[in-house]
């Protein structure tokens, strides 16, 4: 019988409530040690975790990094705290997952290389979108080319408009959109396009973004990202999302957050899915990653690229003003 591989969740974020609502053994894992990550916001909330799946609790995730018996290390933090726990737990040998991106620049990703190099840890990035199952089917159309030759890839996020949001609606949603749309084009994107602005509620930061993306194939990219959805109707949590991929041959059209029966209650919409999301299925990866001597090497590119990418598109975003300056 294979013993399963302990593992520490350091930081909860959204991305806990997968594994909450999965409610059963994740195969070949188990969920030892809990941890709050750099710059969570509630610290407690790491403990509550603890607790509901039975794991112990430490104040300290440098602590459990640093625990030779948690050879598996899960980052769920905030985006902008996780590349520090991920290049401790590369630097320690130990295999880590974390949700796409694995760091915000170029610089926290050539730390994360050069940790992984030295310590022989192995990274998983989780695809939000291309770990679904509507997700997985339709990148493997493209793979084996069921498709023909890829012309383009429309995607449209939506979700419900927030006052108060203090991020723009690109680092809601676009990095996991950028994650499918790199994993099915390969290949350097030439030119980018972005039109941003504040349309649904007059904050500082922007709402809405339509970008447009040429690749070296000439394959276009059509992202359509908007937090347009009012409050009136009962919206789900993760929006709406539709992905679109155009071949020679077929047409793929997705809506990737549909695997699940929809809750309508008074305090909001919930999901209870009947299909393991892109956490619980990467998982059981890890056992086998931590043997890979190139695990990471995919997911490190494809963060290169989307960088990049989002790079260009916030050049189109006049300072303070939520909009974009039209130049390409």
């Amino acid at each position: 019988m294979t013993v399963p591989l302990p593992i520490a969740v350091i930081g909860v974020g959204h991305h806990a409530t997968e594994l909450q609502s999965h409610a059963a053994p994740v195969e070949g894992i188990e969920i030892a040690a809990c941890a709050p990550a750099p710059g969570e916001a509630d610290g407690d909330a790491s403990e509550r975790f603890a607790h509901r799946l039975g794991a112990a609790y430490s104040p300290h995730w440098k602590t459990l990094v640093d625990d030779p018996h948690l050879p598996g290390i899960l980052a769920l933090g905030p985006a902008p705290g996780r590349a520090q726990v991920l290049e401790a737990a590369l630097n320690a040998g130990k295999v880590a997952v974390c949700p796409f991106p694995p760091a915000l620049d170029t610089a926290g990703l050539e730390r994360l290389a050069d940790a992984r190099r030295r310590g022989g840890g192995a990274l998983l990035c989780v695809g939000e979108l291309a770990g679904t199952g509507a997700g997985a089917h339709a990148l493997e159309a493209v793979r084996e080319g069921r498709l023909g030759k890829l012309h383009s890839v429309w995607v449209a996020a939506r979700y419900r408009v927030d006052a108060g949001a203090a991020e723009s609606v690109l680092d809601q949603c676009a990095w996991p959109v950028l994650d499918f749309v790199l994993t099915a084009v390969q290949g350097p994107a030439v030119r980018v396009h972005a039109a941003l602005a504040a349309l649904f509620e007059r904050g500082p930061q922007p709402d809405t973004a339509v970008v447009l993306i040429r690749f070296e194939q000439d394959v276009v990219a059509t992202l359509e990202l908007s937090r347009c959805l009012p409050r009136s109707i009962a919206a789900p949590e993760r929006g709406e999302m539709e992905i679109e991929l155009i071949g020679a041959k077929e047409v793929v059209r997705i809506e990737p957050h549909r695997s699940s029966v929809s809750v309508y209650e008074t305090a909001g919409a919930s999901a209870r899915s009947w299909i393991d999301g892109p956490l619980v299925r990467t998982l059981p990866l890890m056992g086998a990653a931590l043997q890979a001597k190139d695990a990471g090497e995919c997911c490190l590119e494809r963060a290169g690229r989307a960088i990049a990418i989002m790079d260009a598109i916030k050049r189109f975003q006049r300072p303070g003003s939520g909009g974009a300056d039209g130049r390409d």
